[in-house]
């Protein structure tokens, strides 16, 4: 009888584990940090949805004054997700061309080769086990090139 309890709770308390194994930790999204050069840029963002099912559609957020940089054509542009948990991927869309490029949890981007303001957002996504998205947040930023 006295084994049969301890297994129990053995069973209980593994089950209360892989049941927490799927919630994101902390309250919101980690932000990335961008540079160019040794500049950092500041972000725009917020914590779409964490630790929940999350929306499907999303509206562009503007970058406001704070969060814009000045760049030379074709200049490197470094977006890296240093703080965990990483997340599972990262849709970087810009805004005036209407492009959508995946990104890597550590990216390299190149400003545009012509002058002129490019408005972007990155989109990183963090999937639950079972593939369904769990946490999404939104960040962005402006680069003028001279």
């Amino acid at each position: 009888m006295k084994r049969k309890i301890v297994n129990w709770l053995v069973l209980c308390v593994m089950l209360l584990l892989v049941g927490c194994g799927d919630k994101l930790p902390g309250k919101e999204a980690p932000v990335p940090e961008i540079q160019v050069k040794n500049e950092k840029v500041h972000l725009e963002g917020k914590t779409i949805c964490w630790n929940r099912a999350c929306p499907g559609d999303l509206t562009f957020l503007p970058p406001s004054d704070k969060s814009t940089i000045k760049v030379k054509p074709n200049e490197a542009i470094t977006i890296k997700f240093s703080k965990n948990p990483q997340p599972s991927s990262i849709n970087l869309f810009q805004g005036n061309l209407g492009e959508v490029k995946k990104l890597d949890n550590e990216s390299v981007l190149h400003a545009p080769g012509q002058k002129g303001t490019y408005d972007y957002n990155i989109v990183p996504y963090w999937n639950r086990n079972k593939g369904q998205t769990w946490g999404i947040a939104q960040y962005s930023f402006r680069i003028i090139v001279e």
